[in-house]
């Protein structure tokens, strides 16, 4: 009984947390939303077929993309990782 007490708040927090999140994304769209938050921006990992995390680009052997080559106007190379 004790544990399905502790899921059930693990899994309120959880939700609480991700809202806000989840309201930006729905209202602004994914890249706005990312744009405006930087939590959302270092939660990105992949977009428009670049990678965007260090750490998956180096375990897949994949260049590491910079976010500001998916923003209007900007003609940034890839970054190597």
């Amino acid at each position: 009984l004790a544990s399905a007490a502790v899921e059930a708040t693990g899994t309120a927090a959880l939700a609480s947390a991700a809202v806000p999140f989840v309201l930006q994304i729905a209202n602004l769209g994914w890249l706005e939303a990312c744009r405006r938050c930087g939590a959302l921006r270092q939660g990105l990992n992949l977009a428009r077929g670049r990678v965007f995390h260090a750490g998956v680009a180096e375990a897949f052997g994949l260049p590491l993309a910079s976010f500001s080559e998916l923003l209007p106007g900007q003609n940034n190379p890839t970054i190597r990782a």
